[in-house]
């Protein structure tokens, strides 16, 4: 008996495969092969295999190319990112309480009013129903030319 993983590496020779302290790095899939011999001494093979979805939640980074900072009428783009799995679901909270639930943020003409605090908050919910939140804060600057 073997257990192979995904790069067909063999990482147990126990019945049961045990991965402790895994991380997103372990996720594949997972090979059981097992061989014996009948009464008769012919060999009889099998493999079953098993998917591991590692899931798992990062920290929140809004990434922007201007440094929170737009000139007056330009195109102001921010991103919200966070690696995860499952996927993040994300909100951006604008100044005024208005809501936007992309992962990028667009201003495609800049006004004196866009100026102030940004939210992105990015949730995840996990296989078994339990919650992560993470936000990341932004102040944007409009600048006159």
């Amino acid at each position: 008996m073997a257990w192979t993983d995904v790069n067909d590496d063999v990482i147990s020779h126990d019945q049961e495969l045990v991965i402790a302290n895994s991380h997103r790095t372990n996720a594949g899939t997972y090979t059981c092969h097992a061989n014996n011999t009948f009464f008769n001494g012919q060999m009889g093979y099998g493999n079953s295999s098993i998917f591991m979805d590692v899931q798992y939640f990062s920290d929140v980074n809004i990434e922007d190319k201007s440094n929170g900072r737009v000139i007056l009428g330009d195109t102001f783009t921010a991103d919200c990112v966070v690696d995860s799995n499952p996927e993040a679901e994300y909100k951006w909270t604008l100044p005024g309480g208005r809501v936007s639930t992309s992962p990028q943020l667009e201003i495609p003409s800049a006004i004196k009013n866009n100026t102030g605090n940004y939210t992105c908050e990015a949730n995840t919910t996990f296989w078994n129903g339990s919650l992560e939140i993470a936000s990341a804060h932004l102040y944007l600057d409009v600048q006159c030319k």
